[in-house]
């Protein structure tokens, strides 16, 4: 019988301790994600470029074999933004074997920054001033000026590995492609060259153009496609290659791979198609980092237009060949510009960032207590990492929503890692006066 009872005392126990387990229970505490980050996430020494990398190694892990790496921002107009992607890029080159850099800018002016790059030979001031007329203001400044003169020091004491190239894979800058391409078709074929110039001058200038000029100009460059044969021996792989991917860029308007009813998707498809063209034709080894807005290396649809972003074109294409690492800041200011009608020129003004709102990404980014950090975001994530939840963007000009602006998303599902600074600055314009700007066509 004494067993009996204390058998019968030790089971009201059991039960009234686990009522207690269950009365006291709680919701996730507030400081998981802290706990989840202090585990998972990598401190980063800095955003400026140091001789040290050991902070980033973790690049290595989560880049893997891809051959892809895709750099966003989430502004266009961030210093740090702009620093840390330095640093990166120094990491891929040196340690990754990463031969190619591919930047959001036109084609044939970053053509031009490549002979810089490479051999050392025009002036990267002026062209990257060029840039900035175009409308990409954000490569005409401090900051991207040492990014590439460090990748000319780099090739300039590379010993015998291949140089790193600079390309452009935006699809704009038409007039000066199809100038490129009729310099490369006078020598060869001064027929063929004064038709492509009464085409281009014709159809150029048409907005919108019309589907004859559509036809006109893609004949142009299946025309030259098909004249591989006979104009390689009479100068060179690289010089058709490229004269051929001019005539793309002259005749952008056109995209063998869509229809007409595609048109809001065109410019970010030309964009994947043309870092696939790179991929072939900068480099020796497909090993390649693009460099653009985060709303074009990511995978999401962009909110702001619904339109399909370059990241998910390419993801479809290269599946884990692709690897989509962004930015993200809690407090600062960044650059942009206003277009002055009565100027003809953009006018440079910084705003601040938006507070944080308390379910944002950033606000549980910070509850890390690093200053930097890289953030992967793949497998299996927590529930306030998977979203969806606000996470400000900014583009290079303010639109209707304002300077910057709130999006609700799910961001492993955009990214699969992203860089969070907690205090951000503006760019550094480079200093030399600006000339009359054309009004740009870029969205971001």
């Amino acid at each position: 019988m004494r067993k009996l009872a204390l058998i019968a005392l030790l089971l009201l126990a059991t039960t009234a301790t686990a009522q207690r387990r269950r009365t006291v229970a709680r919701p996730e505490p507030p400081d998981v994600p802290a706990q989840w980050l202090a585990q998972n996430a990598w401190p980063l020494t800095g955003t400026e470029p140091t001789a040290a990398n050991q902070d980033l190694a973790p690049l290595r892990l989560l880049v893997g074999d891809a051959t892809t790496v895709g750099l966003g921002d989430a502004t266009h107009g961030t210093h740090e933004f702009m620093t840390v992607k330095l640093r990166l890029i120094q990491y891929l080159v040196r340690e990754l074997g990463f031969e190619a850099v591919g930047l959001e800018a036109p084609f044939p002016t970053f053509n031009r920054l490549n002979e810089y790059v490479v051999h050392g030979t025009g002036k990267p001031r002026d062209l990257l001033a060029r840039a900035g007329r175009l409308g990409y203001s954000f490569w005409d400044t401090e900051e991207f000026l040492q990014v590439v003169e460090w990748l000319r020091a780099y090739n300039a004491g590379r010993g015998d590995r291949p140089p790193v190239e600079v390309f452009g894979f935006d699809s704009f800058e038409e007039a000066a492609a199809a100038s490129n391409l009729i310099a490369y078709l006078t020598p060869l074929d001064s027929t063929a060259a004064q038709e492509a110039t009464r085409i281009y001058g014709t159809c150029q200038a048409q907005h919108p153009v019309s589907s004859d000029c559509t036809t006109r100009m893609r004949r142009i460059h299946d025309q030259l496609a098909a004249r591989r044969a006979d104009l390689v021996p009479r100068t060179s792989a690289r010089a058709f290659d490229d004269a051929l991917q001019n005539a793309r860029i002259a005749g952008s308007v056109f995209d063998h791979n869509l229809g007409a009813a595609d048109t809001k998707h065109l410019r970010d498809r030309i964009m994947s198609i043309n870092v696939r063209w790179a991929k072939n034709h900068r480099g020796t080894n497909r090993k390649v980092v693009l460099w653009g807005h985060q709303e074009h290396i990511g995978r999401t649809v962009v909110q702001l237009d619904g339109s399909i972003p370059m990241g998910q074109t390419l993801s479809e294409a290269l599946g884990n060949d692709y690897v989509a690492i962004g930015t993200c800041s809690l407090n600062g200011s960044f650059e942009q510009y206003l277009w002055s009608q009565q100027q003809k020129a953009f006018t440079r003004v910084v705003h601040p960032f938006r507070p944080a709102t308390d379910d944002s990404y950033e606000t549980y980014f910070r509850t890390a207590g690093k200053p930097v950090l890289l953030i992967p975001m793949r497998g299996t994530l927590p529930e306030w990492l998977r979203g969806p939840r606000p996470l400000r963007v900014a583009s290079t000009y303010p639109s209707a929503q304002g300077a910057d602006w709130v999006v609700i998303e799910a961001l492993p599902e955009k990214l699969d890692a992203t860089i969070y600074i907690e205090e951000t600055t503006p760019l550094r314009r480079l200093d030399h006066t600006p000339a009359s700007r054309t009004r740009p066509r870029s969205e971001w």
